[in-house]
């Protein structure tokens, strides 16, 4: 190796050996920590009143979803079992259920695989199978509520699911956009008969 890349060297070694790694590791986890908050913060400060009728009818859809995996884990987890290859019928030839089981040879009782090959039968593993997206959307939920969400309800949402169709917000908001157009065309107008 050449004297300079031995200087260089040396002196990569220097300058990273005088980095603290533990503040290093401090100041990062602060700051994703702070904007993780800020982005937190500026979510839940959204008054879902405001929001078009679209968005608040696909939260709507995500929450009622929410409630059909709940209630019918098997429309998430039987799909997911089958694309694996556990079927009622065993594991199918060519999948990656069959791929894994032919690297690692016998399959020892009680294993993960061997509870995902008796659900894909639609045996005695199944309910632990279906504990999963149950558990999943409970911890959602539970966050969501936690953390300011309400499980749904954000600040401000009183007028949501309103029969009528929109909000007396978005109704204002509309009526505000509205006069301004006007008034921007009726200027526009003005200068071009001028």
């Amino acid at each position: 190796m050449s004297r300079t890349a031995q200087n260089a060297l040396t002196d990569i070694k220097e300058t990273t050996s005088k980095i603290d790694l533990d503040k290093l590791s401090s100041d990062l986890t602060t700051a994703a920590i702070t904007a993780f908050n800020d982005i937190k913060r500026s979510i839940y400060a959204i008054n879902l009143s405001d929001l078009p009728r679209d968005v608040r009818d696909w939260i709507t859809a995500f929450y009622v979803a929410s409630g059909i995996v709940f209630l019918f884990p098997g429309i998430v987890t039987g799909p997911i079992l089958h694309v694996l290859g556990f079927t009622p019928e065993g594991i199918r030839l060519g999948s990656w259920a069959a791929n894994y089981q032919s690297s690692i040879g016998n399959i020892p009782a009680g294993s993960a695989f061997a509870a995902l090959e008796s659900a894909g039968m639609g045996r005695f593993a199944l309910a632990s199978v279906h504990a999963a997206p149950r558990i999943g959307v409970a911890l959602a939920q539970i966050i969501a509520a936690i953390e300011g969400g309400g499980g749904g309800q954000a600040k401000g949402d009183a007028g949501m699911l309103e029969q009528e169709g929109e909000g007396e917000g978005e109704r204002e908001g509309k009526r505000e956009r509205e006069g301004k157009r006007e008034r921007e065309k009726r200027k526009r107008q003005g200068k071009a008969k001028l």
